[in-house]
């Protein structure tokens, strides 16, 4: 029996707790205005959590941090398609990613994705009871317990950090740190009698509060790009900048760096829409060049015509490849977003797969398709 209600009646940490205290399994789907998000849960732990975009988010990710370029990803899409695979595996086959790195990463999107709810003030929730699962090479269920006491931290703390850095167009450079004074002979002296009772204080930390991200503050990053780069994730990168501001080791210098680079970046969504272009753009040149030759080199309107039936036919099959084109790339993205194809052809239309106008053209009854979720078959009729 699925719960769902209000968000105002019944708080995120109430509903999470119960899912952990009861061990529950299934899915969360919590929806404000047309934004819906959710939450998989296995035994009362978080298995995953997002939009249902998961490996265009690891593309992006991965392509932004300059672990791999665009050539790569393509590979790696071209190696997932011919074998049916994820995008997590066919990145580790390539030899371009390691099963822990994925890991983690999917570790801070679960995260990100988790804490952004604790902002929602507002909304509708539905939890399912149903099977779940995961890969365990890819995937490390999160402590719900964890994330209550981490999300109700951080939601006490942002407000104080977002004043601090209120933008991630912001850029900072490192300030360059006096050395201590050299301590004197009587300093030297105290501090040797003293050390053996110093050995082991917990009190004095090894590193000061954020130095870890230093190394890609650089004048020209912006904070996304530190995001990006860093890959820990929102909060503690910008907990980090907060701090070192407060230790004055950094200062902002503007909001300009990085956007020319940014705007050179090419998401997953688009590099695949670039490809189904490509390929439509190729056909569409076949078929014009077929019917161009084919009136050409006709001698009279009679040859022209008589001669005309076999390219006529040729691009009508090359219609037909078209419109698979289409179709086999709207499969690609049903399949992305639900971990699965669906049931029927309609299923792309009246989920909005099928948006362009030549896309609502297609006359899916022409086509045979059948699905067991994890492959399909797809013919003209």
């Amino acid at each position: 029996m699925a719960l769902e209600g209000s968000i105002e009646e019944f708080g995120l940490p109430e509903i999470f707790q119960m899912i952990l205290l009861q061990k529950k399994e299934g899915v969360l789907t919590l929806t404000r205005e047309k934004t819906t998000l959710r939450v998989q849960f296995k035994q009362g732990q978080i298995i995953a959590a997002g939009d249902g975009d998961a490996e265009a988010r690891l593309a992006d990710s991965m392509v932004k941090a300059e672990k791999i370029n665009t050539d790569q990803l393509k590979v790696a899409l071209k190696t997932q398609k011919n074998g049916r695979q994820s995008l997590a595996t066919a990145l580790v086959q390539s030899g371009h990613l390691g099963a822990e790195e994925i890991k983690k990463l999917n570790r801070i999107f679960t995260e990100e994705s988790v804490f952004a709810l604790f902002e929602w003030k507002s909304g509708s929730y539905k939890f399912e009871p149903k099977e779940t699962s995961y890969d365990p090479e890819f995937v490390e269920p999160l402590s719900t317990e964890f994330i209550l006491m981490e999300g109700v931290r951080r939601t006490d703390e942002w407000p104080f950090i977002k004043k601090k850095v209120p933008s991630t167009d912001m850029v900072f450079e490192a300030l360059q740190q006096d050395p201590p004074p050299a301590p004197s002979v009587k300093e030297t002296e105290k501090k040797d009698e003293d050390s053996f009772e110093s050995m082991g204080d917990p009190s004095e930390p090894e590193e000061e509060e954020g130095a870890w991200l230093l190394p890609w503050i650089d004048g020209k990053r912006t904070v996304q790009e530190i995001i990006d780069h860093a890959q820990m994730g929102t909060f503690p990168v910008y907990k980090a900048l907060s701090d070192l501001l407060s230790q004055g080791r950094i200062k902002a210098t503007g909001d300009v760096g990085g956007r020319e680079k940014r705007s050179q970046f090419v998401s997953f969504k688009e590099l695949s829409r670039r490809q189904q272009v490509a390929r439509i753009v190729f056909n569409s040149i076949v078929i014009t060049g077929l019917a161009v030759v084919s009136v050409y080199l006709s001698q009279s309107v009679y040859s022209a015509v008589s001669n005309a039936v076999q390219p006529v036919l040729e691009v009508r099959a090359l219609q037909a490849g078209m419109q698979r084109d289409y179709l086999l790339f709207a499969l690609d993205l049903f399949y992305l977003k639900h971990g699965r194809y669906p049931d029927t052809l309609q299923q792309l239309d009246s989920e909005g797969f099928l948006k362009s106008g030549r896309e609502k053209q297609i006359d899916l009854k022409q086509w045979k398709y059948t699905s067991n979720e994890i492959t399909f078959t797809l013919t003209h009729q």
